[in-house]
């Protein structure tokens, strides 16, 4: 029962999601795309449209390899892309774009058989409506390492919620072959293992050992580029392209802050930035809120996830936009719109919050295809 209607979930979401992300990019690539058969130009609004920016990061290791610059990207993605290609012929942006959006899919259903566990069939609807129309979260059609790194973290999530340590180490070290956070997924994994599933506090076991799975994903990735480059660390040393360094938290935030002053912006830029500081001070909120109202404490492996996930790139932030993507990275912050949704019980409230998103991405989805920076 639970996984039909998970899968119900699922499907009415993604649908949403295509409603607003494949609409819009038909309407506003219309003019770019190119002559010829409707084929070309769906291809071209679905597909090419929407790989941009990072996506082009992704589709040259999938042709040519690592580089020292590349590093910086994780493998599962594009080597995901380089074997769709060579067993189906497929572009690059298709098999990214084929990635993308059958991951999503799998993602919600994983999502909903996991939030179904504990909360209302209500709250699960809003988080996933608030999820799917984010402004940004068009991302999840394209071919970036959202969709894929959220299905790999609800999955682990999960099992380890429902006590199967084993399948939650592999989806684990998945996700740390996706992104660079997903070695974080080893924290909500041990608090799910030693809590015992809230029954009663468990004692280490052989089952323990999966979770060494999950770092498993970031050796595997050093080991890789050790082959390659000749620098396990790679992805540390190549985020210098983007001028990242260590700053404590608070610091990132004050300078951050301030940036939106110091420096003249205007146009796109000036929004851009005050959206993407506004989404840092609303994760703050959101992580705060619980301590002060108990009525929106979730589950502890996921409050630490989200957690540790918000403060990480607040540590490693880029001198030139101390903000830089954070409005990209909360996509897969599932705890983070599960608080939301359970302030926004409202229906009135948060329908009004809901058709202010989808006005939003359509807003970002619009510059995306100008070319324009979003995240």
């Amino acid at each position: 029962m639970a996984s039909r209607e998970a899968w119900k979930y699922a499907v009415c979401f993604f649908a949403l999601h295509k409603a607003v992300v494949w609409g819009g990019s038909l309407w506003f690539s219309r003019f770019q795309a190119p002559q010829g058969s409707l084929w070309r130009v769906v291809k071209y609004a679905l597909v090419d449209h929407l790989s941009r920016w990072d996506a082009g990061w992704y589709i040259g290791i999938a042709d040519r390899g690592y580089d020292p610059r590349s590093a910086a990207f994780f493998p599962f993605l594009p080597y995901g892309m380089r074997w769709i290609h060579e067993w189906t012929g497929l572009s690059y942006p298709a098999a990214g774009f084929l990635i993308a959006n059958a991951s999503f899919l799998l993602a919600l259903y994983v999502m909903a058989r996991l939030l179904l566990l504990d909360e209302s069939p209500g709250t699960v609807r809003r988080t996933l409506g608030l999820m799917v129309l984010f402004p940004t979260s068009f991302f999840f059609a394209a071919p970036y390492t959202e969709a894929p790194f959220l299905l790999w973290t609800a999955a682990s999530l999960y099992f380890a919620r429902i006590g199967r340590f084993w399948p939650a180490g592999l989806f684990g070290g998945l996700a740390a072959l996706t992104r660079n956070t997903g070695v974080v997924l080893l924290l909500p994994f041990l608090y799910e293992y030693f809590s015992g599933g809230g029954r009663r506090r468990r004692r280490a076991g052989p089952d323990l050992a999966a979770a060494a799975l999950i770092p498993a994903g970031l050796a595997a990735f050093m080991a890789l580029l050790q082959q390659k480059i000749g620098d396990p660390l790679g992805f540390v040393h190549a985020q210098q392209v983007w001028k990242r360094s260590f700053h404590w938290p608070w610091i990132t935030v004050w300078r951050g802050t301030a940036d939106l002053w110091a420096v003249p912006k205007r146009g796109w830029t000036l929004f851009i930035h005050s959206f993407t500081a506004a989404v840092v001070y609303l994760e703050g909120i959101l992580l705060a809120l619980p301590a002060f109202w108990q009525r929106l404490r979730i589950r502890g492996s996921y409050y630490l996830y989200a957690l540790v996930s918000v403060l990480v790139p607040l540590l490693s932030p880029s001198t030139d936009w101390y903000f830089l993507s954070i409005s990209r990275f909360v996509l897969v912050l599932f705890p983070l719109f599960l608080i939301a949704a359970r302030i926004l019980e409202n229906r009135v409230i948060y329908l009004a919050v809901a058709a202010a998103s989808a006005v939003g991405q359509l807003f970002f989805l619009a510059n995306f295809s100008e070319g324009n920076f979003v995240a």
